[in-house]
């Protein structure tokens, strides 16, 4: 059971690598009709429109962007959240996926 959990956490990095390696091949990218979630106001923002520009945020918007990118991707049913980094943990294998799923996409061990 551990194994198969280390398994799908390896399998999910490697598609979130692969995914960035493609995102950032790409000059302007749209996300349409996605769910925001905004973590300062703790909030969902439902059916949002994103455009990202050289890697950079540039607008959220409820309506819909009539812009012309590079890679389109339709957020429906989807979420787009922040990644958190967590920079001091002491990493247990056995639980590998509980730090993707809560939120966390980047974690260095401390040293033990």
């Amino acid at each position: 059971m551990v194994q198969a959990e280390v398994n799908n956490f390896l399998i999910i990095c490697l598609l979130c690598f692969c995914v960035s390696l493609e995102i950032q091949a790409q000059n302007s990218i749209v996300i349409r009709n996605v769910n925001v979630v905004d973590v300062q106001n703790g909030k969902i923002e439902k059916g949002r429109f994103v455009e990202i520009k050289d890697g950079v945020i540039r607008t959220i918007s409820k309506k819909n962007l009539q812009i012309e990118a590079d890679l389109e991707i339709d957020g429906t049913g989807k979420y787009l959240a922040p990644g958190l980094v967590n920079m001091y943990t002491h990493v247990n294998e056995d639980n590998l996926i509980l730090y993707l799923a809560n939120g966390q996409t980047t974690i260095k061990d401390a040293p033990s």
